[in-house]
């Protein structure tokens, strides 16, 4: 586990089988107890579970603890938050130092490239913190909606319950994702930074092994999505006469192999490049 986590204890349920990744760690703010479950590909000298850190103030405070003493400095009352100190305020605090966070465009870029179902949930808050003034799903999902009626995107059907896609009463058309890339590309205040996260077939993030043909590597870029039985693109890709198309494709409740579905949208993409 890094970085280690004192007092945290975690148990593996994790079964290695197959070729795809469906691991999870569970867990819950100030736990002290989580647990490993699902699928991970068989036969990887190794492969890294990504998950959140249960506390992270005071994880931090933890970890300079430590640091401070490997260096000689003892720590009378170790690691503590304002969590964890009573009658804590915040007149109390000493800033020691600062750091800022990298540009939005950067977080959106490894949102988009790597699936962070994390990052999605807090830029949702962070949303709603902005335009609301309060850092809740609910706030976000309010300033979404406006958003969306201001710009005028067709939204009918569009029903959303969090920011990564995960619950199950998320709902969402073709028609919707079209829209909002159009409006992104053309209407959106940084069309490039929306463009340059979006990964790129053949080359980058979540589309790195997908859609080689020459036609389409490096010229079609697409965010993807999937859950169990449904399999995703939505994006942009220009054709042999140059016309810049925007797609989505959602594939529900499919039964055949994925490397099926995924070879048939190839050949629909090849067309479309070709004849258009």
């Amino acid at each position: 586990m890094e970085p280690e986590i004192e007092g945290l204890e975690m148990k593996s349920y994790l079964i290695a089988e197959g070729t795809t990744d469906r691991g999870y760690v569970y867990s819950a703010p100030y736990n002290k107890y989580a647990w490993i479950m699902g699928y991970i590909p068989e036969n990887r000298e190794e492969f890294v579970l990504r998950a959140s850190i249960p506390d992270p103030p005071l994880q931090l405070a933890s970890m300079v603890t430590a640091r401070l003493e490997q260096l000689g400095i003892v720590v009378s009352e170790g690691a503590a938050t304002a969590r964890t100190v009573n009658g804590f305020t915040a007149e109390n605090m000493i800033q020691l130092s600062e750091i800022l966070s990298p540009p939005l465009s950067e977080i959106v870029k490894v949102t988009n490239h790597e699936s962070v179902n994390l990052y999605a949930e807090h830029l949702l808050r962070q949303v709603g913190h902005e335009i609301k003034g309060s850092g809740t799903v609910q706030s976000g999902i309010e300033a979404i909606r406006e958003f969306l009626v201001v710009s005028g995107i067709p939204h009918t059907g569009v029903v959303i319950e969090d920011g990564s896609g995960l619950a199950a009463r998320n709902s969402i058309t073709s028609e919707f994702i079209t829209g909002l890339i159009r409006y992104m590309i053309i209407s959106g205040r940084n069309p490039a930074s929306f463009y340059e996260s979006l990964p790129v077939a053949g080359e980058s993030g979540t589309m790195r092994g997908f859609f080689r043909d020459p036609l389409l590597a490096g010229n079609l870029r697409a965010k993807t999505g999937t859950i169990s039985r449904v399999r995703s693109y939505a994006g942009t890709f220009r054709t042999a006469s140059g016309r810049e198309m925007v797609f989505c494709i959602i594939v529900n409740n499919y039964t055949g192999p994925l490397s099926v579905v995924n070879r048939q949208i190839e050949d629909l993409f090849r067309q479309l490049v070709i004849n258009y």
